[in-house]
């Protein structure tokens, strides 16, 4: 190969690379833009963390914090156990994302007092855009206890 020939396929695939990341980004701010949540600054991590305390009893907020992660489409509950105080769920494949991880535990600090941990990522690694789905999974299930627990 000449040095000519190897700048041709060097500029060829960075053009191409360019446009792809062009459009993907694009389409990432589309979406994102169309969620309806507040804290839109925090939906291009693939990975959503959440912390949040609430005024209420553990058997009070486990049922319902596997009501809220149902509301999630494609959603399904692989393990809900009490003892360890835990949740952890799996959503199939979409447009977005190659289905998503949700791990909730849960942490008595007191008398009606509860502080959940929420967590959304994507099931395969290497993942670096979900158009949004972790964020608004976790959105959804935090919008849902919101509405059932007063949060301190």
């Amino acid at each position: 190969m000449d040095i000519k020939s190897i700048l041709i396929t060097g500029l060829t695939a960075g053009v191409g690379a360019w446009i792809f990341s062009t459009v993907l980004g694009t389409v990432q701010r589309r979406a994102i833009a169309n969620l309806p949540h507040p804290n839109k600054q925090y939906a291009n991590e693939v990975e959503q963390n959440r912390s949040v305390n609430y005024e209420c009893k553990f058997d009070d907020i486990f049922p319902e914090t596997i009501n809220a992660i149902r509301t999630i489409k494609r959603s399904k509950i692989k393990k809900a156990d009490k003892k360890t105080m835990s949740i952890i769920a799996k959503t199939g494949i979409n447009w977005k994302t190659f289905g998503d991880k949700i791990k909730v535990t849960f942490q008595e600090n007191g008398v009606n007092h509860i502080s959940v941990e929420l967590t959304s990522k994507p099931k395969m690694w290497g993942t670096s855009i979900d158009y949004g789905k972790n964020f608004d999974n976790v959105e959804k299930i935090l919008a849902y206890l919101n509405l059932r627990f007063k949060q301190i």
